[in-house]
């Protein structure tokens, strides 16, 4: 049996089986029909369709809300190969059909290459590109129009507004960016392109003698041994980014530099972007920066958050082999373990799981519940479902190997 796939509203679930020679694929507790081979299934974001990938003897097929696609000699189902577009409209994935690749969407095969990869549909579903390769050179082809020709090129990013497309491409020895159809500058390394959230800006990393730089609006910033993590404010108005001079990191924020650190964390701003926040480590201690102040120093802490509204803070911290909960700068009780706080959507409250000895609870505002359990699922988020109540998957709870604990926040 493969792993259960769940689909993201949580009402499906879809997972393989094999019994009596033939692999069959169970969709909320029915069995479909039974194929020499089956893909992992794949349900769509907004949750309506699924697909999967099925092989006949030689042949191999997707499967779309039932209905099987054309056959093909293989079909690439790799993650990122094979994808459904965000609002669910469109499904592309590449096929390889008399030694030749192509890309398909929605059972219809565009043109055949030498090789095809990288799927890559705008935010809004309507546009689709993608990276082919045709006599020797890489291009990217945008709705069916084909790029300059490379000896490589990779993803295509599109903007948030769907209206631009970017890519990174190797010529030679050098590489540069391509930005909707024009090459940029030429470097020894380019990496990182990132849209603000208006889609007005552009920043990347650019590279020169072992000296890096950011690019950003296609002004060259200062040169530094190296550069980190980058990224705009929300209003799209600011921008901060790590960079190294030497043994020391700092982070610069709207083209100022801050304190010198031994190592520095992404930056992360503030839904209002009036606030920046870091993670920073000097002298085997870590620190929270907001606003370039740092807070007190502790062995470890996890990176700060915001809470809805922007006005409060939370992280965790540690010392020696005890943790706790950092609230709009304040320690909470010192426990045992912790997990990620989550605060609720009126901003008034901070949910996380708190470990005692060696049993778990939740704990709401620094208060332990009674409930006791062994742990939290991985990879299982706390939900709120209202503003004063939250939820979350545990193990080990009230002789259950697995449970949903609901909790009731009393106003």
């Amino acid at each position: 049996m493969g792993t259960p796939i769940i689909s993201p509203n949580g009402k499906h679930v879809a997972y393989t089986a094999y019994t009596q020679g033939k692999w069959h694929m169970i969709i909320d507790g029915q069995m479909h029909s039974g194929f020499d081979n089956a893909s992992p299934p794949m349900f769509s974001p907004d949750s309506d369709h699924m697909a999967y990938g099925v092989q006949y003897g030689k042949k191999q097929a997707v499967v779309l809300d039932g209905k099987i696609g054309p056959h093909f000699d293989g079909i690439l189902l790799r993650p990122g190969q094979f994808k459904f577009s965000p609002d669910s409209s469109r499904l592309a994935y590449i096929v390889a059909k008399d030694e030749k690749m192509a890309l398909v969407v929605n059972g219809k095969m565009d043109d055949s290459y030498d090789a095809v990869a990288k799927p890559s549909f705008s935010p809004d579903g309507k546009r689709l590109a993608y990276t082919l390769k045709k006599k020797d050179r890489w291009h990217v082809s945008e709705n069916g129009k084909l790029g300059p020709g490379f000896d490589a090129v990779d993803v295509p990013l599109f903007s948030p507004d769907s209206k631009h497309v970017a890519y990174l491409a190797q010529s030679g020895q050098k590489m540069l960016l391509v930005v909707d159809g024009q090459k940029n500058s030429q470097w020894d390394a380019v990496a990182n392109p990132i849209y603000s959230l208006d889609s007005r800006r552009l920043a990347y990393v650019g590279v020169n003698k072992n000296k890096w730089l950011m690019v950003i609006d296609g002004e060259d910033g200062e040169r530094f041994d190296r550069i980190g993590a980058f990224k705009f404010s929300p209003d799209s108005k600011r921008i901060a980014y790590s960079a190294q001079d030497g043994h020391e990191w700092t982070m610069i924020v709207d083209g100022k530099k801050q304190e010198r650190f031994d190592i520095v964390s992404i930056p992360v701003f503030s839904p209002d972007s009036a606030t920046f926040a870091y993670a920073a480590k000097k002298n085997d201690l870590w620190k929270v920066v907001f606003n370039g102040m740092p807070g007190p120093a502790y062995d470890t802490v996890t990176m700060p958050a915001f809470s809805p509204d922007g006005n409060r803070t939370v992280y965790m911290a540690q010392k020696s082999d005890k943790w706790t909960v950092v609230v709009d700068g304040q320690e909470g009780p010192w426990f045992d373990g912790t997990s990620l706080a989550t605060f609720s959507p009126d901003s008034k409250h901070v949910a996380y799981l708190v470990k005692r000895g060696q049993a778990w609870s939740l704990a709401v505002d620094g208060l332990p519940g009674e409930k006791l359990f062994i742990g939290g699922v991985k990879g299982a988020a706390l939900v709120f479902d209202s503003k004063t109540r939250f939820h979350t998957l545990v193990m080990g709870v009230d002789g259950h190997a697995f449970a949903r604990v609901d909790v009731e926040i009393a106003e």
